[in-house]
């Protein structure tokens, strides 16, 4: 019976078949094509607001270091911790370093995130360090070892964390690009 009938509903069932595989791997790649274009949006988007973010910390930090407002009790937590959105920045960097080698955009854009980090966690320590050591006649170092120990949940907040999540972020990128 089955040879009576011949083999063309076999070969229409497979056709059909195909075409349903066709079909689901056309909207695979166009569901694949979407969340690519998805991801590069938000990539953008947060890199933008990464930027943005550090640009204004930037600006802030140096118009306060200008007036000396920390001159009587370094920063406060918000700015330094407001910032980390900014470690982004140098992961992604590094990432593109890694990936495509040590190229100069990437590097720049490595260094400069980075000391523009440094800048808003370190300078306003700095300030309060620099007049506490002139009002006490003492030097830089023993200046910094008095605040440290007398600021030293503040200062752990204030710089320990931000370090220990940029260098947490970067043991990410570099573990998830090899």
């Amino acid at each position: 019976m089955f040879i009576a009938q011949g083999f063309a509903p076999i070969f229409e069932g497979i056709g059909d078949a195909l075409e349903a595989f066709a079909l689901a791997f056309a909207l695979l790649f166009a569901l694949a094509a979407l969340a690519a274009f998805v991801g590069k949006v938000l990539v953008s988007v947060v890199g933008a607001a990464s930027a943005i973010s550090l640009l204004v910390h930037v600006v802030v930090t140096a118009k306060r270091l200008a007036r000396g407002q920390y001159r009587a009790k370094g920063p406060g937590l918000s700015s330094p911790l407001l910032t980390l959105p900014g470690i982004l920045w140098p992961a992604m960097a590094l990432v593109v370093m890694l990936k495509s080698g040590v190229g100069l955009e990437a590097a720049l854009v490595f260094l400069l995130s980075m000391a523009v980090l440094l800048f808003v966690w370190f300078a306003p320590w700095a300030q309060h360090v620099r007049a506490l050591s002139q009002e006490h006649n003492v030097s830089f170092a023993v200046g910094l070892g008095q605040v440290i120990r007398a600021n030293k949940g503040r200062f752990l907040l204030t710089i320990g964390v931000p370090l220990l999540l940029v260098i947490w972020v970067s043991a990410a990128t570099i573990r998830s690009s090899s």
